[in-house]
């Protein structure tokens, strides 16, 4: 079967994705359990995008000249062990280093699943491909938080210390079937590399220049902020207003569930509109989304806003990628995929840090209002990528 070993390298994203989306808003808990603040939840939060920032790139390269399947392994197991650590973790610095390692998993699991598709899927077929790997990926979204918050139902006080261990340790369990799935997926590839060595003499300033590229990676960081964003404040915002951590489980979930519909209907959508006006209305509608969040303090009315949120932010993310592979000099698609992964976690470093410092100033309401704006700025640069 041709597809096999995408629906292989599917199923393995969506476990994965599953495991992080399983802890992400868990740690927001347990910092909370151990004496944290909303300062501390946007620095752990962050903390998942420290070193992805330093070995984006050096990773992108790599995996240009290697097979895959090596990096795919090594990504699930960091995973499972990250969240093993977090298990662990008796302090802040625990959640830190458990989070860190997370991140950097994650990293390899991306960077390695997307070049594999512009290895071995044809280039009318990119749209299609990276939109069944961000679907499946979606789909892990939905089922991580629902099971984080069932595991995590009716627990408060000192009790929820002991439920957050619970969630971790589940978490680790999950993670380690992805690793068998991960073997021998690279097969039969098309040539990417040319014979002049193009990608070992692709630097930044010529990925970065390349045309489309820089208003593209921009957008991606916007949307790929605010979803990871919304794993670690929605849970502070529902605490501020006297929702549960099950509900919270089921809104993540839902929003999840919807970016997996986007994604699964990608195809008949970029049928009839194209790219740049499918990210820039992806853009426009989760900032207008997000913006209402914090002004209708209702749990139903939290379920429409993140049915709509859910469903755009799930357009743009293939479509991104699908730009990035087109726009990348001969030989050096893993390098700018790779690029594209390390501005995402520049932005998940910073935008969450500043907003932990807006949230313990200004309030809550207001991250989700910072959200809103970078997302409407990014509407008017997905103006600027090709169609």
């Amino acid at each position: 079967m041709k597809t096999a070993w995408l629906l292989r390298l599917s199923l393995g994203t969506c476990i994965l994705h599953a495991v992080v989306f399983l802890t992400r808003p868990v740690t927001s808990y347990r910092t909370l359990a151990l004496g944290g603040d909303a300062t501390e939840v946007g620095l752990v939060t962050a903390a998942f995008s420290i070193l992805p920032i330093a070995f984006a790139l050096p990773l992108g390269r790599m995996v240009d000249r290697r097979k895959v399947s090596g990096f795919l392994v090594a990504g699930s197991a960091l995973v499972a062990a990250g969240a093993g650590g977090l298990a662990l973790a008796q302090e802040l610095t625990g959640l830190l280093v458990g989070s860190a390692a997370m991140g950097m998993g994650h990293l390899m699991l991306v960077a390695a699943a997307q070049s594999l598709i512009a290895r071995r899927s044809p280039a009318n077929l990119h749209d299609r491909d990276f939109g069944m790997f961000t679907a499946a990926a979606s789909l892990g979204q939905l089922f991580g938080p629902v099971i984080g918050g069932l595991v995590l139902r009716g627990a408060s006080g000192p009790a929820m210390d002991a439920a957050t261990q619970r969630a971790f340790l589940l978490a680790a369990i999950l993670a380690l079937p992805a690793i068998p799935l991960s073997l021998r997926m690279d097969g039969p590839v098309r040539p990417t590399r040319p014979k002049s060595g193009a990608a070992a003499r692709t630097d930044l300033r010529s990925l970065l220049f390349a045309p489309g590229i820089a208003p593209t990676l921009l957008v991606s960081v916007m949307l790929v902020t605010s979803v990871d964003m919304l794993s670690g404040y929605v849970p502070l915002l529902a605490e501020h207003v006297g929702i549960g951590p099950a509900a919270v489980g089921v809104l993540l979930g839902l929003r999840a569930g919807m970016s997996f519909l986007s994604r699964v209907l990608i195809g008949p959508i970029r049928a009839v509109a194209g790219r740049t006006t499918l990210i820039t209305m992806s853009a426009a509608g989760s900032a207008l989304t997000l913006a209402l969040l914090p002004l209708i303090p209702n749990v139903w009315a939290w379920g429409v806003i993140l049915t709509v949120a859910g469903f755009f932010l799930g357009l743009a993310q293939p479509l991104t990628m699908s730009l990035v592979v087109e726009s990348a000099p001969p030989g050096a698609t893993a390098t700018a995929l790779a690029l594209r992964l390390g501005g995402n976690r520049v932005g998940q470093v910073v935008i969450p840090a500043a907003a932990g410092v807006l949230a313990g100033s200004a309030g809550i309401a207001a991250v989700f209002w910072l959200l809103g704006g970078l997302l409407a700025a990014g509407a008017a640069l997905a103006r600027r990528a090709p169609g």
